[in-house]
């Protein structure tokens, strides 16, 4: 106890700043809990630019405007007059939970340090937990009871909805209030939060729409969000899912619709060079002999040119796990 008092002492003399910082650790650690402010909520902008970087393959688009999204969400917040809500879309395999991953994991102090969830991030699955059409009231309830009760809890929540295309129609809708310009909505604040959807729908557009650049020579570094805006628009409000007709649409509070480009053959290969990495810590003499096998299992289309990925990278990570333990195994037999 003394020595405790003692390093308060120093923290204090030190500035207000460390003493603060010390006593928010200390209070989590006696209380098993992390708490809603900037202590424990911060967004590292570098760090995530940095895992992007090393861990997400063609997706400059991406690059260049997810991370400055949230963080000129996080440098105005308390100035900001509705929730940063973005809304990622493309082909399996090409990214978009990673993104999303990324973005927890280099906000939230306790995820990183500790990789376990923080409880101001919640996640939901649009084919788990809204499978029936016909209970659409209940999810309605449920979902606005579960955002306020949280937003209640910490106004600097994130949402994360995933396979936004396997939501009934409609669902989505009861968030309006929470996503448009106020200051407050039924007592909590909503304008420090982020809601993240993720989608399937308008990948075929976006591919399309990419194709036609690919056949003029424009590389996927030349382009940018504008160049598929209205495709990704158009989808999502034209195709089955959750934003089918929304009101969060055609209000236009969706703030940024991230398109996630389909994988040629190059960033699939860096996917499988990435895994081996993992797997090996370097890449293996027989590299190339892994490589070829992984690409044995996938599918590149549309006909007549078969560029892009069909699966992304979505399948690659299993597929070099196991090339790698019969290729382990084969060395131990050998031997």
């Amino acid at each position: 106890m003394l020595i405790l008092k003692r390093v308060i002492l120093l923290l204090l003399i030190a500035g207000t700043h460390k003493a603060e910082a010390f006593f928010e650790t200390l209070w989590a650690t006696i209380t098993g809990g992390e708490q809603c402010n900037k202590h424990w909520i911060n967004f590292d902008f570098n760090a995530f630019q940095h895992d992007l970087n090393e861990n997400l393959f063609g997706q400059p688009l991406v690059l260049e405007s997810v991370g400055y999204a949230v963080k000129s969400h996080y440098a105005k917040n308390d100035r900001n007059q509705k929730p940063l809500v973005l809304s990622f879309h493309g082909m399996q395999g090409s990214g978009k939970n990673y993104v999303s991953d990324f973005i927890v994991k280099h906000t939230f102090r306790r995820n990183l340090e500790t990789g376990r969830k923080s409880q101001f991030v919640h996640f939901f699955n649009g084919r788990l937990q809204f499978p029936l059409e016909r209970h659409i009231h209940t999810y309605k309830y449920e979902l606005e009871k579960t955002i306020k009760d949280a937003l209640y809890n910490c106004p600097y929540s994130i949402f994360i909805f995933d396979e936004v295309d396997k939501i009934p129609r409609g669902v989505l809708d009861t968030l309006k209030p929470y996503l448009d310009y106020r200051f407050e909505v039924q007592g909590v604040e909503a304008k420090k939060a982020i809601f993240i959807f993720l989608s399937n729908t308008g990948s075929r557009a976006i591919m399309e729409k990419y194709l036609e650049y690919w056949n003029e020579g424009i590389d996927r570094n030349n382009l940018s969000l504008n160049d598929f805006d209205d495709v990704i628009r158009s989808g999502a409000f034209n195709e089955d899912g959750g934003l089918q007709f929304s009101d969060n649409i055609e209000s236009n509070l969706i703030d940024h619709y991230i398109p996630f480009l389909p994988l040629e053959k190059s960033h699939v290969r860096l996917c499988i060079l990435k895994e081996l990495t993992y797997h090996y810590g370097f890449h293996p003499d027989n590299k190339e002999e892994i490589v070829n096998e992984v690409f044995k299992t996938v599918t590149f289309g549309p006909k007549p040119e078969k560029i892009f990925s069909t699966s992304g990278c979505k399948r690659i990570s299993q597929q070099v796990a196991t090339l790698v333990t019969k290729s382990k195994w084969r060395s131990k037999s050998e031997l």
